[in-house]
């Protein structure tokens, strides 16, 4: 696992995106926007892979990674929407 992870924070373009991890503090609003996705995948389609991924979310979510813009100061999320 961390060499899978060391490698793809090694290979974001940091000069123009930054690699945040969402299971602190500071990505609670990213974290809660990922498992409203999840829920609303599993109601449209099923999918075990997501169903499983909720039913361990908080382990699973320490894979997870939010990469964004750096000038990106507030992240567009709607989290009523899943948008």
């Amino acid at each position: 696992m961390y060499d899978k992870e060391h490698k793809f924070v090694e290979n974001v373009n940091h000069e123009l995106v930054e690699a945040v991890r969402i299971d602190t503090d500071e990505g609670d609003e990213a974290r809660h926007y990922l498992k409203r996705l999840l829920k609303n995948y599993v109601v449209e389609t099923g999918s075990k892979k997501a169903t499983e991924l909720l039913e361990n979310f908080r382990v699973e979510v320490r894979s997870f990674w939010l990469v964004k813009p750096k000038n990106l100061t507030k992240l567009p999320l709607n989290l009523e929407n899943g948008d």
